[in-house]
């Protein structure tokens, strides 16, 4: 079954060996490799130097002015579209390049070649 207990005792950062004491647990294990039921448990210290972590939500005043700061400008989330962040003359470039790689001839007699060696090498070394 699925056991919980609270433990209020561990409030100094470490590692922690817990183990299940029981009559039941003995008669269980009596008779086999197992003595009881143990684990670890590692605590660790609250990160009080790091406004980062004690912090999570958005600041919006902060973030404009970062964005003020830097020549940008703050926009706000949700489900806006993307394209109204950016002014009417902004000029906006594309470039596809085709790299026809795995039509090519020679690559097939190299694959083909590779694969040919590696199963001659696993029939000599009887692993075929």
């Amino acid at each position: 079954g699925d056991y919980s207990a609270t433990i209020p005792e561990l409030t100094q950062p470490g590692t922690y060996r817990l183990e299940l004491v029981s009559d039941e647990a003995e008669r269980v294990f009596a008779g086999s490799d197992e003595a009881s039921i143990d684990t670890t448990i590692q605590v660790l210290a609250p990160v009080e130097a790091s406004p980062e972590l004690r912090e999570t939500t958005a600041d919006p005043a902060t973030l404009e002015r970062l964005a003020m700061r830097t020549g940008g400008g703050l926009v706000a989330g949700g489900n806006q579209d993307p394209s109204r962040w950016f002014s009417e003359g902004t000029r906006r470039y594309a470039e596809v390049r085709r790299i026809r790689f795995w039509d090519s001839w020679p690559l097939l007699v190299m694959l083909v070649a590779v694969f040919t060696a590696e199963w001659i090498l696993r029939k000599k070394g009887g692993l075929v």
